[in-house]
């Protein structure tokens, strides 16, 4: 019995030592804990503050960038402009060179079957008057190389109005379309100055790179679509304006061509009644 009570003395007082212990240590766990927390939440808010820090940062400088670099980046389009300008002004001069050759050649060539045709005429004509012995006949002869002279002359004429009336018409399209080009250009470089004038005021007052980009993509964007509406318009205004000019030209040929042949076969008519011989004689020049 004494052992027993002794025994439980003994282990109390030992329950009584390692109790406090323990509650130490689970306090103390309890303070650790408390005090990793604190820690990581103050690193996480450093490291936050850091990262704002930092993004500011990078967005400052990418601001800083762009709007350093803007007058960089209109220069290269400046230079795109200026090598379409320049591709324009050659294309003219080489359409223009072509044009002037190509009415240079037919014009030769016309002259030349001109000369040609006079030619042919002048000796039908020989013939018809080493053929016609008495006056009446040689009167005959005359007559029909005056309505063939004339006949000659007059569809020369109207062929030299014909064409004259189309190329001055063409002439004017031409140069009319060339003035509306070079006014939606010009806008186009006036539009394109306003345009970054803006962006730099937007640099200035502190907007985003983003939006002052957005926006001066967006509105060169419209701007190029606005030059290419208004460089259409005036394609279809010349091909509008060009296409009746060549079928009025076409007509007018066609009609000179058809009044010859009326004319011709007129003097070809008299010539035979007048000899006596229609089918002796043959009197196409």
């Amino acid at each position: 019995m004494k052992n027993i009570i002794r025994f439980s003395l003994a282990s109390l007082v030992a329950l009584s030592l390692v109790t406090p212990a323990a509650s130490w240590a689970e306090d103390n766990a309890t303070n650790t804990s408390k005090t990793l927390n604190s820690q990581r939440m103050k690193q996480e808010l450093e490291l936050h503050k850091s990262t704002a820090g930092d993004k500011k940062e990078v967005g400052a400088k990418v601001q800083a960038n762009f709007c350093a670099n803007l007058d960089k980046r209109i220069g290269i389009i400046d230079e795109n402009l200026m090598g379409r300008m320049h591709e324009l002004d050659t294309r003219r001069t080489e359409q223009k060179t072509k044009l002037d050759k190509k009415v240079a050649e037919r014009k030769t060539e016309m002259t030349d079957n001109r000369a040609k045709r006079d030619e042919m005429v002048n000796k039908h004509i020989s013939k018809l008057q080493e053929r016609a012995t008495t006056d009446a006949q040689k009167q005959a002869v005359a007559n029909f190389q005056t309505a063939i002279t004339q006949a000659l002359t007059t569809r020369r004429s109207a062929v030299d109005q014909a064409i004259a009336t189309f190329q001055s018409g063409a002439t004017t399209l031409i140069n009319q379309r060339k003035t509306a080009v070079d006014q939606a250009i010009e806008a186009a470089k006036s539009g394109k100055t306003s345009l970054v004038t803006k962006a730099k005021a937007d640099c200035a007052s502190n907007a985003t790179a983003e939006t002052v980009r957005a926006t001066l993509r967006t509105s060169l964007t419209t701007l190029q679509k606005t030059l290419k509406d208004a460089l259409k318009k005036a394609q279809d205004a010349f091909q509008a304006g060009y296409e009746p000019l060549k079928t009025a030209r076409k007509t007018a040929i066609d009609k000179a061509e058809k009044d010859f042949k009326a004319a011709l076969e007129k003097a070809r008519s008299d010539l035979k009644s007048a000899l006596g011989e229609p089918k002796a004689t043959s009197t196409t020049p």
